[in-house]
């Protein structure tokens, strides 16, 4: 089986607000991820970045896959500076 989704995840709401802030020890954002329907076992799971707003002085960020179950994942989000404004990060999730 593969699923797939996406995440739109806007770093001017006070949600994010504290990734927004630019200092280098921001802590990470684990934003959770529910499949529609389970897995026998846990996928592999594979991330991308499909949008991207933000400028200005160099800036990094970081995204990877963390906990991954039969029923979903976390997204770990990080960044250390207040450059990036909205991302959207598309997942694929596929029987190991």
């Amino acid at each position: 089986m593969t699923l797939t989704g996406s995440l739109q995840i806007d770093l001017n709401t006070s949600e994010f607000a504290h990734l927004r802030r630019s200092r280098s020890d921001n802590p990470p954002l684990s934003l959770p991820v529910t499949f529609p329907r389970t897995f026998a076992t846990p996928p592999v799971v594979m991330l991308g970045l499909t949008g991207f707003h933000g400028g200005g002085d160099p800036f990094n960020f970081r995204f990877e896959p963390s906990q991954v179950t039969d029923g979903g994942f976390n997204v770990v989000l990080s960044t250390n500076r207040n450059w990036v404004e909205s991302l959207q990060i598309s997942w694929i999730a596929t029987d190991a």
